[in-house]
């Protein structure tokens, strides 16, 4: 009990910091604080609070490092993601696409830790319908994590359910009935048949098949 009032007064004064160091000088604390709320807030689902914080977090980070930083991509990321959820996509993407071009500049293009970027760029392409795009950023998504993580990784799992889906949306239900099979049988060795993430491939292979027969 005490721990959570705790909390709940350490929130109260960040929420009466933020506006006050913001009218006067942003400082390295208050960038602290603006990012510690803008997760906050994130997880919380309200983006519109989060939103304004993320940015001038991310204005700080440009103006103290430059616009290719490798300290951008979490702000990025994030901001790609909050107008991603407000349905924004053009705007998502191009801060998706910011991201992934410093973590491709940092790592190359073979490298994990550039594969939830490249998901979430495909995820963009995949809702504004460019289908031929988002396919070819899954399979370099599902590449990538079968070479450094090995075919049956629950992973690639995910990875192959991500380019089935695209193909589905693309309506090459054949091409994306294998993919379908292989992430359900990863999913039901490594997770088992009750699990919530291998009965939501379940669901997606049954409504593809569904599709398949009209």
């Amino acid at each position: 009990m005490n721990n959570n009032l705790g909390f709940l007064f350490m929130v109260a004064a960040l929420l009466l910091l933020v506006p006050i160091s913001l009218m006067v000088l942003y400082k390295p604390a208050t960038y602290h604080i603006s990012r510690l709320l803008a997760v906050v807030y994130q997880k919380k689902g309200w983006l519109d609070q989060a939103l304004p914080l993320r940015l001038k977090t991310l204005a700080y980070l440009e103006k103290k490092f430059g616009k290719n930083h490798f300290r951008l991509v979490e702000d990025l990321s994030s901001l790609g993601d909050i107008y991603f959820a407000k349905k924004q996509t053009d705007k998502a993407q191009s801060y998706y696409e910011r991201a992934l071009a410093i973590q491709e500049r940092k790592f190359g293009e073979n490298h994990m830790n550039i594969v939830e970027s490249l998901n979430n760029l495909a995820d963009v392409f995949r809702h504004q319908g460019q289908h031929d795009n988002s396919v070819k950023l899954y399979k370099r998504a599902l590449d990538i994590t079968e070479s450094h993580l090995g075919k049956d990784h629950p992973n690639v799992a995910m990875s192959l359910d991500n380019l089935a889906s695209a193909y589905h949306a693309k309506g090459e239900h054949d091409k994306a009935m294998p993919l379908y099979d292989r992430a359900l049988d990863i999913a039901q060795r490594t997770f088992g048949r009750r699990h919530d993430q291998t009965q939501a491939i379940a669901e997606h292979q049954a409504f593809c098949a569904q599709r398949m027969s009209k």
